[in-house]
């Protein structure tokens, strides 16, 4: 009966590991910076960040004290700028969709 039940308890925890791992990926997920800008004077600057990948990716781009999330994939990043309160990031997708470009203006 003592095997049966340490058997038991060593498969509950087994079990219950995986669960408690993803919970805590979800609740603190870890952040992986995927491009990085500075204006041309170094006054602002504009981060394209992963949030999380599970179950679908989700990222932020992150200038001044705002923040744009999206939830698409793209394949190549690009910021250009006009000027230091002004900036262009152009998200590519696959071959044949279109990009998406976003206009950033900072205070």
């Amino acid at each position: 009966m003592k095997q049966i039940l340490i058997f038991g308890a060593l498969l509950l925890i087994i079990c219950l590991t995986p669960i408690f791992i993803l919970l805590y990926s979800l609740k603190n997920p870890e952040q992986e910076q995927l491009e990085h800008s500075v204006s041309p004077n170094n006054i602002n600057e504009v981060e394209v960040i992963v949030i999380y990948d599970f179950p679908d990716p989700v990222f932020e781009i992150r200038y001044g004290q705002e923040t744009i999330e999206f939830t698409k994939k793209r394949e190549d990043i690009s910021i250009y700028w006009e000027d230091d309160y002004k900036a262009f990031v152009r998200l590519e997708g696959r071959v044949g969709e279109e990009p998406r470009i976003f206009v950033l203006t900072f205070d």
